[in-house]
């Protein structure tokens, strides 16, 4: 069974919203409400509010919002159960055994088993490294790569012994089956031998964690001529390697203390740039960033500073994470490093200093992507100009901030020696040569606008004037499963369920309706108390809700009627064109039913 409502409102009722909040972003008192930067946007001017009285919060910058189950989602990057026991778990509250359905428990059980197996394996690596014979040549390889003891222990490196049976041992000593082992991904079955084997020996390992430093997974570096070099954890229930940024759960607090995060490629620079006082560096792993990592990257800091590697590798990897952030609203810059050189080895040649210096001095990616552009290029011919404008450009279509579009056509139009206001002329006729992009709302036409505007109004002055209820359902029986808006029409019926119950019409039994009702569908959720959130707080008010109620509803099923007449009148032709008489008679009787409200 799912949660019940009762206790989705006790755990909710256990934890103000504004104390909750408090706690990951800092909070001002402006009035009856709090405001403050938004953590999910780039923005200068607050524009993130939180109602203590209604318990929700919604940034009118970005949309986001909801309540205090929203927010812990978004902001934690965890699924609603995972908010609920957080939540429950901060107020003590123990959850019922039958809350949670056979195998939503089986599944949390499962889990709970695998963060035990990789914590048992990351201690029996660690233990190898530093204590094992045979692991000589690993402590010879990690002391070659000046890794201080302190850094070591802070990141719990290991050593997978050569041989290929070491978790059998494991498996035996703590009771766990190899199915779980092979879950984990570190085991495999060997067809060729009919075996079971270990899924990393013979090197370096390396605990990959999830933000609250629970160990999720392996990356395991050869330090000799085994191939591939770097070899990672399969997907598994606990690890996506594109939702994870290696490092995280160290560098989350030095990330929000310098309002900084630096991005780098490999376990070797994360551990390094930590050796040398760079705290706020994590590592992708083995890709470039993902559209996964561009949600998660505002949560912390709205200052990022790329720094990969200065090979062929690195630059499309900084070129294909750029791409990504571009959707954002991130200052992002990166910095570049002499040939050959990466993070690890340039720290350890050049210090500290040079490196703070490269990151502080980076280029603004327009910059970066002019100079990748014009690498090898003459660009004092025409065939040159043309080549760097045409991957310049789309790159600036992109950018969200038009003051950065516009500073970038200025820089492009001085690097290629072509004046600014034709470089605007060829952006504005690429646009137009692409067929035009239209939203949901672009491709309807007026009439189901007006009737989109008067479902919205509907829900909105309900909830601002709850006591309208009975007006709206009993009297003029508003029909809410004919809302062409399926996020209004899910909050319709939610607040009809509650009139009907008898019970108050608020933002806070609302929205535990709604996440009782979808919390197996986080999308839903996630839309619907964007709406909720941003409804409640709009600063609309009406003179004589009641007069207005009743002129929407008219208004509503004005538009309704006219467009099933409309409709009606389409299939009249139609099954005349087709020659279906008794088809196109049925339809004449539904018309002449509604025709006299329209003459």
């Amino acid at each position: 069974m799912a949660v019940p409502e009762y206790v989705i409102e006790q755990i909710r009722n256990s934890n103000d919203i504004v104390s909750v909040i408090s706690e990951h972003i800092i909070l001002k008192k402006t009035g009856a409400n709090h405001k403050a930067i938004c953590p999910f946007h780039k923005e200068k001017t607050p524009s993130f509010v939180v109602s203590p009285e209604k318990q929700i919060f919604h940034c009118f910058g970005c949309g986001e919002g909801g309540n205090v189950f929203s927010f812990i989602m978004k902001y934690e990057n965890i699924s609603f159960f995972e908010a609920l026991k957080k939540l429950a778990d901060r107020a003590g509250i123990v959850l019922p055994e039958d809350a949670v359905s056979k195998q939503q428990d089986k599944s949390r059980d499962e889990k709970k088993l695998l963060y035990e197996i990789n914590r048992c394996a990351a201690d029996y690596y660690k233990e190898c490294l530093q204590n094992s014979p045979s692991a000589k040549i690993a402590r010879e390889y990690v002391k070659k790569r000046k890794l201080t003891r302190q850094i070591i222990d802070k990141f719990d490196i290991g050593y997978a012994p050569s041989t290929s049976c070491e978790m059998l041992k494991l498996i035996k000593e703590k009771g766990y089956s190899k199915e779980l082992f092979k879950k984990a991904g570190l085991m495999v079955f060997s067809e060729k031998s009919g075996k079971w084997i270990d899924k990393f020996y013979n090197r370096i390992m390396f605990p990959i964690t999830d933000n609250e430093g629970r160990v999720i997974a392996f990356g395991a570096r050869a330090f000799d001529d085994a191939v591939p070099k770097y070899l990672n954890s399969p997907d598994t229930p606990l690890f996506n390697k594109s939702k994870v940024l290696y490092g995280l759960n160290l560098a989350k607090k030095p990330i929000r203390e310098k309002s900084r995060m630096i991005v780098v490629e490999g376990y070797m620079d994360v551990m390094t740039a930590h050796q040398y006082g760079f705290e706020n560096t994590v590592a992708t792993l083995g890709t470039a960033l993902t559209e996964e990592h561009a949600r998660i990257i505002p949560r912390y800091t709205e200052k990022v500073s790329i720094v990969y590697d200065s090979d062929a590798a690195g630059v499309n990897a900084t070129l294909r994470g750029i791409g990504v952030l571009l959707d954002t609203n991130l200052s992002v810059t990166v910095s570049v490093f002499p040939d050959g050189s990466d993070p690890d080895s340039f720290l350890h040649s050049r210090g500290s200093d040079e490196f703070f210096k490269r990151i502080e001095n980076g280029m603004e990616i327009v910059d970066y992507k002019i100079k990748i552009a014009s690498d090898g290029v003459d660009i004092n011919t025409t065939g040159g100009k043309i080549s760097v404008a045409s991957q310049v450009l789309p790159f600036l279509e992109r950018l969200k901030n038009e003051i950065y579009q516009e500073e970038g056509i200025k820089k492009l139009s001085g690097a290629i020696k072509i004046p600014a206001h034709v470089l605007k002329e060829e952006l504005k006729r690429s646009r137009k040569s692409r067929p035009a992009l239209k939203s949901r709302f672009e491709k309807i036409n007026r009439q189901n606008i007006a009737e989109l505007k008067l479902e919205n109004n509907l829900v909105l002055i309900l909830l601002k004037y709850p006591e309208l209820a009975p007006i709206i359902f009993d009297e003029k029986k508003l029909p809410v499963d004919e809302f062409n808006n399926n996020n209004l029409s899910i909050i319709m019926s939610v607040i009809l369920q509650l009139h009907e119950q008898a019970k108050p019409v608020e933002a806070k039994n609302i929205m535990n309706l709604v996440c009782s009702r979808y919390e197996k569908d986080e999308s839903i959720l996630e839309e619907i108390n964007k709406t909720v959130s941003s409804l409640y707080l709009a600063k609309i008010e009406y003179r004589n809700p009641e007069k207005t109620a009743r002129i929407l509803i008219d208004d509503y099923n004005a538009v309704k009627s006219k467009k099933k007449y409309d409709e009606l009148k389409k299939a009249v032709v139609m099954s005349l064109v087709n020659g279906d008489r008794k088809k196109s008679k049925e339809f004449v009787e539904q018309y002449k039913l509604i025709k006299g409200t329209h003459n």
